[in-house]
């Protein structure tokens, strides 16, 4: 399948573009993930006390 800068898009895995993120990649998933937990740590403290 191609698109219309020419490119040639697949979805065979190892065929495409490198598979591994960047280590900033990494760091922006983990700090997102321990805000969504942090935030749901304090959604669930805030009601147990109110």
């Amino acid at each position: 399948m191609g698109s219309a800068s020419g490119v040639l898009l697949t979805a065979v895995p190892g065929t495409g573009v490198g598979g591994v993120p960047e280590p900033a990649t990494w760091a922006m998933l983990i700090l997102g993930f321990g805000a969504v937990g942090a935030a749901a740590r304090r959604q669930r403290a805030h009601r147990v006390t109110a």
